[in-house]
């Protein structure tokens, strides 16, 4: 099912190890004695081997062909040197992705609970609705503006 997950994306190798890269977690996470070792991990780790797989698996979605992807990767995780310069996360970093990283993170905590549990103290439950809207509007209104950054996003099925 993954590979046609993959083949569906687009008409190329790449592609496709996305679809099997993904499938292949899945399946062994449904082994019991790894499902057993996840269970028992702590959060901080299921979070960061959950991120480490997602953020390999988009490297192989967004590069331009099989080989590339692999090269990406090798230099992520300096397995290659061949004097080129070593890939550093702060090179791919603009102040715009940033900005929307700092934001995401302020409204990742529990702002609003904590905003609401103040506020109940000194204003009346039917003052909460209209806060709670302008709350709601002003995540959609940052959402918006960070989707239509300055970064170019061109059509990804192009390539299909």
């Amino acid at each position: 099912m993954f590979f046609l997950t993959g083949a569906w994306h687009g008409a190329s190798w790449n592609f496709v190890t996305w679809g099997l890269w993904h499938g292949l977690f899945l399946s062994l996470e449904r082994l019991a004695p790894v499902a057993a070792v996840l269970e028992r991990a702590p959060r901080i780790v299921r979070t960061g081997y959950a991120l480490l797989v997602v953020w390999i698996g988009w490297v192989f979605f967004r590069a331009p062909n099989l080989d590339h992807a692999l090269a990406y990767v090798r230099r992520m995780f300096a397995f290659e040197f061949n004097g080129q310069e070593l890939l550093r996360a702060f090179d791919l970093i603009t102040l715009h992705s940033l900005t929307v990283i700092a934001i995401a993170f302020v409204l990742s905590l529990p702002v609003w609970p904590a905003l609401r549990s103040w506020l109940s103290d000194s204003t009346s439950a039917r003052g909460m609705r209209p806060l709670s809207a302008a709350y709601v509007a002003l995540v959609m209104i940052l959402s918006f503006a960070a989707m239509a950054g300055e970064e170019n996003s061109p059509f990804l099925y192009f390539r299909f």
